[in-house]
């Protein structure tokens, strides 16, 4: 088994030694839909193990395209977790997408109940499923991290461990730092999830796409990825808010955090 280099935030800097050898070749099941309790499908990658047996899942829900989670880089928004460490070491990489993004059914909540009850219900998806040992952990960084603690707090039986990083509990403080308006983030963010939705499953698996997987790949390119911070990440989303979306519901997001909620309420 062979395994890229790994830089920046996927390492977090550190050097690792006696880390468990890669044993399986990986096995793709792509567009898998994973169904809720109000009969809403939410679209998943499923990375696992290509052999025999049982194995533990590790779950990254996001509103982000699952489909180019593995680009490569530690780009701004490629936070799953690395996919092409864990599944050859024995773990299945489950990348689903949030209700109304990624083509998954329903509309974006930004973590509202029904989000909430969704993780549940993803937890025990993956728990059930014939590849799967029953043990059900999940990773990520920023909004992965925050779907984490919304499983958590829903306590789905097989939920064993999460693993947060780069988090925030307090959805007002994400978008009023002290009160302040965080609109050089949160106009950005709903722009960049909003216009990332409207593109298809086939733009996102097109020749251009693993084009960009190959280069990426590229281990002097990649390296120069290893100092991107979230600054630079939202300089890179600034740049697309020219771009046309559809507004709903992204908009009416922005107004729910701006206007309509501008202080702590119930």
């Amino acid at each position: 088994m062979t395994q890229r280099h790994l830089n920046g935030p996927q390492t977090t800097g550190r050097d690792y030694r006696n880390l468990s050898d890669p044993e399986h070749h990986v096995r793709h099941d792509v567009n898998v839909g994973v169904p809720m309790r109000d009969g809403i499908s939410l679209m998943a990658d499923v990375h696992r193990p290509d052999a025999e047996g049982r194995f533990p899942a590790l779950i990254a829900a996001s509103p982000y395209p699952r489909q180019i989670q593995d680009l490569g880089a530690p780009m701004g928004f490629i936070e799953a977790g690395v996919t092409d460490f864990w599944v050859p070491r024995g773990y299945g990489h489950v990348i689903a997408n949030l209700r109304g993004t990624g083509d998954s059914g329903g509309t974006f909540g930004l973590f509202d109940a029904q989000e909430r009850h969704d993780m549940y219900d993803l937890v025990e998806w993956a728990a059930s499923q014939p590849w799967c040992d029953g043990n059900v952990g999940m990773i990520g960084i920023s909004y992965f991290a925050m779907t984490q603690l919304e499983a958590a707090v829903e306590r789905p039986p097989h939920l064993k461990a999460i693993f947060p990083v780069a988090v925030t509990a307090d959805l007002f403080e994400a978008a009023s730092h002290h009160g302040l308006v965080s609109s050089s983030f949160l106009t950005p963010f709903l722009f960049m999830v909003g216009l990332t939705s409207g593109r298809s499953d086939q733009f996102w698996r097109s020749l251009p796409i693993e084009l960009a997987r190959t280069v990426l790949h590229a281990p002097p390119l990649h390296r120069k990825f290893g100092t991107m911070n979230g600054e630079a990440a939202v300089t890179m989303m600034h740049q697309l808010l020219k771009l046309p979306h559809d507004p709903h519901p992204w908009d009416e997001l922005w107004l729910d955090a701006f206007v309509k909620h501008p202080t702590r309420d119930e």
